[in-house]
């Protein structure tokens, strides 16, 4: 079979980062095409015997290829035009703003502007339902967690029978993972961090940083790994913190991220930075996101409290089922019951996130059945009239670095 993971992203990032595993695990059996920018980062670390093609090249992906890659309005990416119709594809719904029928998010500064505008976003909303119907009807997507199912429902006003989910996995086996030792009061606790530094997914992080800077009983040593416009705040918040040791890198080797983590007590995660360390048996703090600052938070989780095989939550999320913990009652019981933790996190990640689980993906792809010709018979790879002039209007640029067109 000939596949080909899509995603033109210059930095790290926790969805380039699955392709590649994906890509090495796959390509014993099968063609394994990585598509991306000239300099992005799956194509600087593309495994061996991968074949690469530039984002602006897609005449040159075959046609008769499956396409893979995380949802998003079909108008987002570039040049489609030039794609074969023949082409299949399948959708991975791998964060729940993946299909947001909203132009705009919550911390936009033109409030007035955005709410306007998203009042006529009902266009937008009937192309996204209809592309999500489509690739439904056509076996063409799958949603990672519940998470990313119920929000989508959100979004498209519509409920979604698709409760089997595709977990994401980080491709390691976990016969060989050395002993957890657990931190203790009295010496420095080491936590990492290794995720994009921006948007919905920093504000946590700010939170957590500034609750740890007032537990002075406690020194902690922090590992920040990530590039993202958060980033100067967050080093400006760790400067002033006086029981915070920190380091800070903006990118690391997808196959070094494992010997960063190794050495550290606690890691704050989502998405595939999770998996990356409770598969170490490190315990696993789960980040949630915001596009808002956060005032109060008492919802820290670890990775096996998790519902729906959910690896990232809204903060404002008010499920019963979630435990009521602050990170001072955090960092108490895992110097108290971490070995406990280390295991219960590691037995999650086999359970559920094992390279084993994506046995499964060929099959799946051997079924989808939609081509680019069908999205364009339905036109739904062209923006509706409201989206296409924000587009005009507040893209300077096309196409943004991401390799993606903005809205």
């Amino acid at each position: 079979m000939k596949i080909a993971f899509y995603f033109p992203y210059p930095d790290i990032g926790g969805v380039p980062i699955l392709f590649l595993r994906l890509a090495n695990i796959l390509s014993a059996s099968n063609k394994i095409f990585i598509i991306d920018q000239n300099d992005g980062y799956m194509k600087r670390n593309m495994p061996e015997g991968c074949v690469f093609i530039p984002y602006d090249k897609p005449e040159d992906i075959p046609s008769d290829c499956i396409l893979v890659m995380q949802s998003c309005p079909f108008w987002r990416i570039p040049f489609i035009e030039r794609f074969d119709p023949k082409i299949k594809v399948f959708f991975w719904n791998l964060h729940p703003n993946n299909l947001n029928t909203n132009l705009f998010n919550t911390k936009y500064s033109l409030q007035l502007l955005k709410l306007f505008i998203d009042f006529f976003s009902f266009y937008r909303k009937r192309k996204i339902r209809a592309l999500v119907n489509l690739l439904i009807n056509g076996k063409s997507i799958r949603f990672m967690d519940l998470e990313n199912l119920v929000k989508t429902e959100f979004y498209i006003s519509q409920s979604i029978d698709l409760r089997d989910f595709l977990p994401i996995t980080n491709g390691i086996n976990t016969q060989e993972v050395k002993s957890y030792s657990a931190p203790i009061v009295s010496e420095v606790i080491k936590c990492i961090v290794i995720s994009r530094m921006d948007e919905y997914k920093i504000q946590m992080l700010y939170y957590i940083i500034k609750q740890i800077s007032t537990l002075v009983e406690f020194s902690f040593y922090f590992t920040i790994v990530g590039k993202g416009s958060g980033v100067s705040k967050l080093i400006d918040l760790l400067d002033k913190s006086s029981n915070i040791m920190w380091e800070y890198h903006e990118n690391i080797h997808h196959e070094e991220i494992h010997a960063k983590l190794a050495t550290n007590h606690i890691s704050f995660a989502m998405g595939t930075s999770a998996l990356d360390s409770s598969s170490l048996a490190i315990p696993t703090v789960m980040l949630d996101y915001s596009e808002k600052e956060i005032d109060e938070y008492r919802k820290f989780r670890f990775i096996y409290e998790n519902v729906g095989l959910t690896l990232a939550q809204h903060a404002d999320n008010d499920n019963i089922d979630l435990k009521n913990r602050t990170i001072k009652e955090l960092i108490l019981y895992i110097c108290s019951n971490g070995s406990e933790v280390s295991k219960r996190c590691l037995d999650y990640y086999s359970e559920n996130h094992s390279p084993k689980k994506m046995e499964f993906l060929p099959y799946l792809l051997e079924k989808s059945e939609v081509t680019i010709a069908d999205v364009k018979f339905q036109n739904l790879h062209k923006a509706d009239i409201i989206t296409d002039i924000a587009v005009k209007v507040f893209s300077r640029y096309k196409i943004d670095s991401s390799g993606f067109i903005k809205f």
